[in-house]
């Protein structure tokens, strides 16, 4: 059967269930459209624009503002819906923090850094900081926000997001929440980082060890530097392909004791994404990891606006992170990486 009996076949049995489900059925008629796409698809091929209906153009504009009508009105809500859950999230970790009892889910936890709902502590550092950044952008130009939430809202989901970050006392999300506030307001990151400073300052008189606890942190250092190397010499080893995804891991103590590197004890992924991702999946994964992301600066770039205004500040906190933290292994900041690429391609 030709190519063009089969288009012809495809659109009559769509036609067909279309005769059968307009008047009886919404759900017979939705076969129609099923089959009608990949139809329209292949129709579309060599087809001249100059023939389309001006009514059609028309209509296809009203399509499209139908759409856009029910996307603004759905990011609203599933912005708010972000910020509730991410402050109930970050003040139920920070009553944990505090009191050593977490009211959400109902047990005592034992922890000297804000974790979160779930005490998750470095997962949660690092999506509150990207999070953050988002919120400093929709603070730095709340112009061009205002239709999605009211100014006293946003200062305080920005405000609590903010303690929440400061008290997970982890460095490495701290840096990449500044790198990306860089990109959006040179005098706030200022700000910003004098009063973390004041802030580890006042904690420090209050408390002689917090220094040497979360900002030094000698033994924290030796392990990931120790685990770095560890993925270094693992993609020597297999140059191509690498350990395989997720497998530095389950053989990082066999690699740092047959290389006599620090910390050969301590078993762990790799703590950067770049060495994690030539470890794992060699000089292959990181040829195209490293288009991915040259590719995708450069559309939002090309956009511009909103945009680039939006994203550019985000993608520099998650490259920060990535020197300190695995994102690409952790499903929660996967997810979050991974939606706001989703999104940034469709708004």
């Amino acid at each position: 059967m030709t190519d063009n009996k089969k288009l012809a076949s495809l659109i009559f049995v769509a036609l067909f269930l279309l005769a059968v489900g307009l008047l009886t059925s919404i759900s017979v008629m939705a076969g129609f459209h099923v089959l009608m796409i990949p139809a329209i698809l292949l129709c579309l091929r060599g087809y001249s624009w100059k023939s389309f209906p001006k009514s059609g153009w028309a209509l296809l504009g009203f399509s499209v503002v139908l759409v856009l009508s029910v996307v603004v009105k759905v990011l609203k809500t599933l912005l708010l819906t972000l910020l509730i859950s991410a402050t109930i999230a970050t003040l139920s970790g920070l009553i944990g923090h505090f009191t050593g009892y977490n009211p959400l889910r109902m047990a005592e936890v034992q922890t000297a850094r804000n974790g979160g709902l779930f005490g998750m502590l470095i997962t949660y550092a690092h999506s509150i900081a990207w999070l953050n950044v988002f919120l400093i952008v929709m603070c730095a130009d709340y112009e061009k926000f205002k239709g999605l939430i009211t100014k006293k809202w946003l200062y305080f989901f920005t405000s609590v997001s903010l303690v929440g970050l400061f008290t997970t006392y982890t460095r490495g999300a701290w840096i990449a929440f500044l790198a990306g506030c860089l990109l959006i307001n040179k005098k706030f990151t200022a700000l910003l980082v004098a009063l973390c400073v004041v802030g580890v300052l006042a904690l420090s008189i209050h408390d002689s060890g917090f220094w040497e606890k979360h900002i030094l942190r000698r033994g924290s250092n030796s392990e990931r530097w120790g685990c770095i190397l560890g993925a270094v010499k693992a993609f020597q080893e297999k140059p191509v392909l690498g350990y395989g995804y997720l497998n530095f891991e389950p053989y990082s103590k066999e690699i740092k004791s047959k290389y006599h590197l620090p910390e050969a004890s301590f078993s762990g992924h790799a703590h950067n994404d770049f060495a994690e991702i030539l470890a794992t999946s060699g000089a292959l994964g990181a040829l195209f990891f490293l288009m991915w992301l040259g590719l995708w600066i450069k559309e939002i770039l090309h956009r511009g606006g909103l945009t680039s205004q939006m994203l550019i500040p985000f993608v520099a906190a998650f490259l920060v992170s990535g020197l300190t933290h695995v994102s690409l292994n952790d499903g929660e900041n996967a997810f979050f990486l991974m939606i706001i690429y989703a999104l940034s391609g469709v708004l």
